[in-house]
């Protein structure tokens, strides 16, 4: 029998025999290592300040991802001034959502592989190429494979909105601002994306009209 001053045998635990005791059922709750998606309020009221009666709630934001993907794949929602953060178990209904955007309101809304608040700001050499001749109703994912393919490291795709006697608007030009690392090597001022043949433009990129002329004059010189 053990005397007042010492602790029974039975009644002490090593810390591995506690911790594996534990309610685990705060693992399941965290958020996992799948990257998160980005989308902007500003994208969905656009110039306009919303009231208070018209600002967007996690309910109606889990309700348009259900209308996607299994909501039960969703992790968490979490709005950072203007900002919202998706998070999602699985890279496949990532890559989902960041292909097919999400419809809010019946608007089709961007999401982003990145913060969109501090893109822009991250480096100051990054490079803006433009993309035109691509429909509305294309995926910004399909721009950024594209690119991809071309060893382009993409930051964020923007469309460019119409502005009308100074004030922006929600009707798109169609035109799309891809905002990306230095490029390696300039881009052709053609590139196939998914159906369609892009016309893309960039700060360095070379005049292929006025180099094929140069090589003409050239060859007529030599």
């Amino acid at each position: 029998m053990a005397d007042g001053g010492t602790i029974p045998k039975t009644q002490t635990k090593t810390y591995a025999e506690i911790a594996s005791s534990e309610d685990t059922s705060s693992k399941d709750q965290s958020v996992s290592d799948v990257k998160p998606i980005f989308i902007m309020e500003d994208d969905l009221f656009g110039s306009s300040k919303p009231t208070r009666e018209q600002y967007l709630t996690h309910v109606e934001l889990y309700k348009a991802v259900e209308c996607l993907v299994d909501p039960s794949h969703l992790k968490g929602l979490q709005r950072v001034r203007g900002m919202w953060r998706l998070y999602f178990d699985n890279h496949e209904d990532r890559e989902k959502m960041l292909t097919n955007g999400i419809v809010i309101r019946k608007k089709l809304i961007q999401t982003y592989t990145r913060n969109p608040m501090v893109a822009n700001n991250e480096n100051p050499s990054n490079i803006w190429v433009r993309v035109k001749n691509i429909p509305c109703s294309a995926g910004d994912g399909q721009i950024q494979r594209a690119l991809e393919e071309k060893n382009c490291i993409v930051h964020k795709i923007n469309r460019e909105r119409l502005r009308v006697d100074g004030r922006l608007t929600n009707c798109q030009t169609g035109d799309h601002f891809a905002i990306c690392d230095p490029i390696p090597t300039p881009l052709p001022k053609t590139l196939l994306i998914g159906k369609y043949r892009a016309i893309v433009l960039h700060k360095g990129q070379e005049d292929t009209q006025k180099t094929v002329k140069c090589k003409q004059m050239s060859a007529r010189g030599a």
